[in-house]
């Protein structure tokens, strides 16, 4: 019963008109990620390299509501886009790059996936999508829901996906239905977990959660407190009222009675033993 009403009270997230893309895959991840460290380095003798060169998020490094960034970045040598008519990275344009890149040219010339050059990605239609304000999360968790909210550009690796299409406050209040223990019972109700201990989450997986269709009142009301989880995270402190609010706002959504809040909380606690 707690599962149909869930779906009565709200749409699957495919129906959003929002776009789910999984991270870059490069082929060769020594050669396109690097370090922090690599990454001054190559801008000391390149500056222009600047242009290429954006921070990368992994799985791992994305919680409930945070990221914890590993100074982690890729080299995106993309291969164009023909509807935005970009054309694919020219590496001579970054010689810095192209001198790193060629250290590792005989791997990097088997690819099957590479672009039109050896140093230049596979395509990927939505690379830009990276750029804009986003939802990231892991396809693996052990430890439940883990979506962050990102509003600045930064790229994921083949072990994360992206959210991106609506507006900003759409994406905070999707962050906070996504990360609510209502979007991870229903999972648990409708697709496999990984194993024992952890879930995958898949697009196909996350975009059969049903979302509550909501005034902008409401939708801005919950995007105000996601920030304020999400700066409390980062700082270090309480958030304690927050997600009690927010909570109780996606439980009075759902349109669920104590009773049935009550045995969807102990069935979640049950997941954990």
């Amino acid at each position: 019963r707690i599962k149909q009403k869930i779906e009565e009270a709200g749409k699957p997230l495919k129906e959003w008109e929002v776009q789910i893309n999984y991270g870059l895959k490069t082929g060769f991840n020594e050669a396109f990620i690097i370090d922090g460290r690599t990454k001054d380095e190559l801008l000391l003798k390149c500056p222009k390299a600047a242009e290429i060169i954006r921070p990368l998020l992994r799985g791992q490094d994305i919680k409930k509501f945070q990221i914890n960034f590993s100074d982690k970045w890729i080299i995106n040598s993309h291969n164009g886009l023909r509807e935005h008519k970009i054309p694919p990275i020219n590496m001579a344009d970054y010689p810095a790059i192209f001198e790193h890149l060629k250290k590792y040219e005989v791997a990097l010339r088997k690819r099957l996936d590479k672009g039109d050059h050896w140093t230049n990605l596979r395509n990927c239609a939505y690379v830009l999508e990276f750029e804009k304000p986003k939802i990231v999360w892991q396809e693996l968790s052990r430890s439940g829901n883990a979506f962050c909210y990102v509003d600045e550009p930064m790229y994921l690796n083949n072990t994360g996906f992206i959210l991106t299409g609506v507006s900003n406050d759409k994406l905070k209040y999707l962050t906070a239905i996504l990360n609510h223990n209502i979007s991870l019972f229903y999972l648990e109700q409708v697709y496999n977990k990984l194993d024992e201990t952890g879930w995958s989450r898949y697009k196909m997986a996350v975009e059969r959660i049903p979302i509550p269709p909501v005034s902008d009142s409401i939708v801005q009301k919950i995007g105000s407190l996601v920030d304020s989880i999400q700066f409390k995270v980062k700082k270090s402190l309480s958030q304690g009222s927050e997600k009690e609010e927010i909570s109780k706002i996606i439980y009075s959504l759902y349109n669920l009675t104590d009773q049935e809040v009550n045995i969807l909380e102990n069935r979640i606690a049950s997941y954990f033993i």
